[in-house]
């Protein structure tokens, strides 16, 4: 499915395949485009009834909830409110994907949360592209960064202790 993005010209068309494709397919190429950039996936058991987590994926020792949103104007604030109370529930991190427009509303909610990125635009199509230079600022250390004035020692090992972390078994 990502070899389809590559063959559109540019952003405005990608954008626009993203926005009429099928919910599920667009859950389903995420995964696909975090696996194409080497990271861990989780898929769910089913599409239906998954509690707003469409998908999983680790990143270093740490599990992302993510979501996937399809929008074609500005996404709505309330869906982003819902699923940062949702990664406080889980006590992890999570990557809000989506295809349309983030309002102010949103980006507050995004910058002022311990645990959320919201990747869209070119960003999300850097995702979807193989080879390209896509990269997650949501690691450990600049999430942190967010919400602290200052890194102090203290402050790094209680927040890295509250995280979800992944081991394997």
């Amino acid at each position: 499915m990502l070899e389809r993005i590559k063959t559109l010209p540019g952003f405005p068309q990608k954008i626009n395949y993203l926005r009429k494709i099928d919910p599920f397919v667009f859950e389903e190429l995420l995964l696909e485009g975090f696996e194409a950039h080497g990271f861990r996936t989780i898929r769910n058991k089913r599409y239906t009834g998954d509690g707003g987590i469409d998908g999983q994926v680790i990143i270093g020792k740490y599990r992302y909830l993510i979501q996937a949103k399809r929008y074609r104007g500005h996404i709505a604030l309330q869906h982003v409110q819902e699923f940062e109370k949702l990664l406080k529930r889980h006590n992890c991190r999570g990557l809000f994907c989506h295809t349309g427009k983030t309002g102010a509303g949103s980006k507050s909610v995004s910058i002022a949360s311990e645990r959320m990125e919201i990747i869209s635009g070119q960003r999300l199509i850097d995702l979807l592209t193989p080879g390209s230079s896509f990269t997650i600022a949501t690691a450990p250390q600049t999430m942190m960064k967010r919400t602290a004035a200052t890194l102090e020692t203290s402050t790094i090992v209680k927040d890295a202790g509250k995280e979800n972390r992944y081991h394997e078994s």
